[in-house]
């Protein structure tokens, strides 16, 4: 059996670039706003989101470029990793979040969901890709653009907002 993700491989390495080079984007943010984010633990928990967001899809594009004779191992490795960046995003967003009154399971549901649509996406694909489904793959990419966008949402939040809410 041929390795359906070998015709995908420079698209892992433009992915790994990008979201590389957009995880460094959180860490400028921490530097322009680190005062109010340290100082704040619900900013804090925005900026550890952010973080994870825009470097999960760098870690699933490194493993997609495991040079495996199958997917089996890289799907698998990939459903696990996308598991615990799950598990990371939801502990961090369950522990910072501070919903308005009134709102509190409506909004706690929406921001879980918004935050871990990216690994959930990829966590499906990884299961498609491991279950045979070679379009599995589309859903990895999928997923790891998800995480991106959501995570540059994040980090405009963090540029921008944290200051706005200071004055």
């Amino acid at each position: 059996m041929v390795n359906p993700l070998g015709p995908w491989a420079d698209y892992f390495v433009a992915q790994v670039s990008a979201s590389a080079a957009l995880t460094g984007l959180i860490f400028v943010v921490l530097a322009f706003n680190f005062d109010q984010i340290v100082g704040d633990k619900v900013w804090l928990g925005r900026a550890g989101t952010g973080l994870v967001l825009l470097a999960q899809p760098t870690i699933y594009g490194l493993i997609a470029l495991f040079p495996t004779r199958t997917s089996q191992p890289v799907a698998w490795a990939l459903a696990a990793t996308a598991l615990a960046a799950t598990a990371v995003l939801a502990r961090i967003v369950l522990t910072t979040t501070e919903p308005t009154p009134g709102r509190q399971a409506r909004e706690l549901a929406s921001r879980l969901l918004f935050v871990l649509a990216g690994c959930l996406a990829t966590a499906a694909g990884g299961l498609a890709l491991a279950a045979g489904w070679a379009g599995g793959i589309f859903v990895l990419a999928v997923g790891a653009l998800i995480s991106l966008a959501i995570g540059l949402v994040v980090a405009w939040v963090l540029l921008v907002e944290v200051r706005r809410a200071t004055i």
